[in-house]
Formats: structure tokens, sequence, C-alpha cells
């Protein structure tokens, strides 16, 4: 399996995993979701039933009353449950007190009625006491029914009773099923719909991922790359020293003295690979300070100057801009150093290299220009590439690596501009940078 496959099933599976875990964090959030509503609105519709059933197991008048007639089935119970809450809301139709013996015999099946025969399988429950629960039973015609209860404890004339008060929630129990078949069906619904969410969110998740190792693995292998040939040669010389101990420095200053521009090379290459990685990471902060921009371009371009005359070139610059701006004064003479050189290195001799600098539309603009040998519009695109270099050979017998202009527009990146790249008619290059002034 080649490095590409190894990536995409790395990713696949990086992928999978990930979408695996949007799926059952949305399978948890629903169903914890789903639970805190169904037992809210459960709670909601019990909550006066339940009020009701303790309200009435406080009312130890009626509950002794009711104990007090036992021997007497046919006083109305119902009447005087009624007057007995008639300064409160009515209790449900459905309510029922039932008297237990200590042995757990129904005493009041009279008042009871043909309800008796409701409750007649039910047990009583001394666990339970002044705690409201839910209870069922089967009646006569096999259909459950479902109550709502409470039993409290009495002593009637040194007897030991036990007072339960219980009402039907069928109704209300038909309702919460149906809520329930109804939320649960919403919830599966929306399930399947965080399937496809979850699908998009993992692909989205691993593109800047992807991204970030494509660009990573990129950049070992260039930076790898670009390593070795300084590092080959340096081996070469220093073991061709070897097989001529007898020789004195002057003899191999050739050999050494490329030894040593290599080494340089190798030195500036290990500083920008440095710098682009700590850019990556975010750990170079910019510092702006207030700079005057005469006395910072003098320092930066007069050198260039002389630079120019040397290799029969001529380098001027305009400066309209006499004033100060906030910026990275230290990254922002790097930016120029690494436009200007790149200027000079493609200009033939006997070329022209103009700088400019002006304000515009509260924008400090930059321009470098040269006459130089230009850049196809096909190369325009990846100029910024790092380790992208326009002609291999060329770039390299003027000792770049493909990286100063990845150094530039990372500087104008920081300072929130833009670089631009240009033909300057009829032949040559245009570099432009707009940075905006901040107070």
């Amino acid at each position: 399996m080649n490095s590409s496959d190894s990536r995409k099933s790395m990713m696949r599976t990086q992928q999978n995993k990930l979408l695996l875990l949007n799926i059952l964090s949305f399978a948890l959030l629903f169903v914890v979701l789903g639970t805190i509503i169904f037992q809210m609105i459960k709670m909601t519709s019990y909550r006066w039933v339940d009020n009701s059933l303790r309200r009435i197991s406080q009312d130890t008048e009626l509950i002794e009353y009711e104990a007090h007639h036992l021997d007497h089935p046919n006083y109305p119970l119902n009447d005087l449950l009624r007057d007995r809450d008639k300064n409160h809301r009515n209790p449900p139709m459905q309510t029922q007190l039932i008297i237990w013996s200590e042995g757990g015999d129904i005493l009041n099946r009279g008042s009871l009625g043909a309800r008796y025969y409701d409750f007649a399988s039910m047990r009583l429950n001394k666990k339970t006491l002044d705690r409201v629960y839910s209870c069922s039973t089967v009646d006569t015609n096999d259909h459950r029914l479902y109550f709502r209860t409470i039993t409290s404890k009495i002593k009637v004339n040194h007897k030991v009773y036990y007072a339960q008060v219980i009402t039907n929630v069928n109704q209300i129990q038909v309702t919460i099923r149906q809520f329930k078949r109804m939320l649960t069906l919403c919830m599966i619904v929306f399930w399947i719909m965080s399937l496809f969410l979850s699908l998009f969110l993992a692909k989205r998740s691993m593109r800047p991922i992807l991204r970030s190792w494509e660009r990573q693995q990129k950049f070992v292998e260039n930076a790898s790359h670009e390593l070795r040939t300084p590092l080959a040669i340096i081996q070469a010389k220093l073991e061709h020293l070897f097989t001529k101990p007898q020789h004195t420095i002057i003899e191999e200053s050739e050999n050494i003295a490329i030894s040593l521009n290599e080494v340089r090379r190798l030195n500036q290459l290990t500083s920008d690979l440095l710098l682009l990685a700590r850019s990556d990471g975010n750990v170079i902060s910019i510092n702006r300070e207030p700079t005057a921009l005469d006395e910072f371009l003098n320092q930066v371009i007069k050198p260039f100057e002389e630079v120019a005359m040397m290799h029969d070139k001529t380098l001027t610059y305009h400066n309209d801009a006499h004033q100060f701006v906030m910026i990275d004064s230290q990254r922002i003479h790097q930016l120029l150093v690494i436009l200007i050189d790149n200027a000079l290195k493609y200009t033939e001799s006997g070329g022209h290299v103009e700088v400019y600098s002006y304000i515009h539309n509260r924008q400090w603009i930059i321009e470098v220009k040269d006459d130089g040998i230009g850049i196809k519009d096909s190369d325009k695109k990846r100029l910024f590439e790092r380790f992208y270099r326009v002609d291999e050979s060329r770039t390299r017998e003027r000792g770049g690596y493909g990286l100063g202009l990845s150094i530039a527009k990372w500087i104008v990146d920081s300072h929130h501009g833009t670089i631009q790249v240009t033909d300057n008619e009829p032949h040559g290059t245009i570099f432009k940078v707009s940075l905006p002034l901040t107070k």
C-alpha cells in the first residue's frame, strides 16, 4: 500500500470514528432530552391528582367518620367527600376511600359497592405509608385499571386501621402513553435526520485536519529534500579533505569556501523553516509599534542600492508616506528584504528595480517593480506556496529555496494586509503590498 492509499485509509478510519461519535452523541442527547420531557409531562399530569390524594388523606375527620360507620354500608360517602372538599377544588370523580384492617382485609366493602370487585385483588402495602404511588388491578372484564394511591395509618377507638385513598387514572395513562409514542416517534425521526447531519459534520471536521496533515507531510518532504542537497555537498567536500591530508588550507580553500557557503545556506534554510513552523503554530506574535516611514525605509533600502550597483543594476525608491504607522518593524523589514532581494536576483545586468511607498484609502501601499524575466500566469497562482519555485535550475543558481515569498505572505497576512503580483509592462514583475493603517 503506497502513502496515498495509506493516507486515504487513515482518513476514512478517522472520519468513521467522528461519524460514530456524532451519532452516539446525538442519540444520547435525544434520549436524555426525551426522558426529561417525558418525566416532566408525567409529573405535571399527576400533580393535581396527587395533591388531591394528599389533601384527603390528611382529612382525619373524614377518615374517622368512615371508620366509625363500618357497620353502616349505605351512608353517602361520595357526598361527604364533596362536602368535605367544598373549600377546595373538587376531588376526582373516581376517588375512593378504602379502610383496611391491620391484617390486610377491606373493612368498608359495603360503602364501595360494585367497585369492591375492582379492588378485591389488591393487597395492603405497609411499606409505602404516607407516600403517593401508582398501582394497578384487573377488573371483572379483564381490563387493566391504573390508580394513584396513598395509604395512612389511623387509630379509632383503640383499634388500628389503614386508610387508603385511591383514584383511577386510566385516562391520564392513555394520554401519557399517546404522548410517549409521539415523543418516541419524533426522537426516531430527528435521530435519523441527525445521521445525515453527523455525516456532514464528520466530513466537514476532517477537511481542516486533512489539509493540515497534507500540508505538514508536504512540508516535511520538501524540507528533507532541500536539506539533503547542502548536507551532501558538505559531506562530499569534507570526505575529499580526508583523502588529501597533506594539502594546505590554501590548496583546499575552494572546497572549504564551498562548504562554508553551503553551511550559510543551510543555516538560512533552517531559520526559514523554523519561522514557518512557528507561524503555523501561532507561536510568533506581531509586535506593532509607531514607526517613522522615512527613516525606516532609508535603513532598509540604502544597503540594497550598493548591492545593485555592484551587480550593474539600478535601485531607486520613492516614498510619499511621511508619517508614523503601527507595524512590526522587524517583520516589515524582513518583508522588504525578501521582495527587493527577489527583484534584484531575477533582474539581468543593466536592469532597474523601483520601490514605491504611499498612502491610499487608509492603506500603506508598497510596490516593488522590476524589469526582469517576469513570471508566467500559471506560476502566479502558486507563487506563495512553500518550496514552490518558478524555475528549479535558475532558482538554485541564485540560492533560493522557495520559502521567501511564503514568509512574505505570512508577514502580510499577520498585518491583515494583502499582497498581489502582476506583470510590469513591457516585461518584469510588480509586487504590491497593502497594509491597513491602524491607530
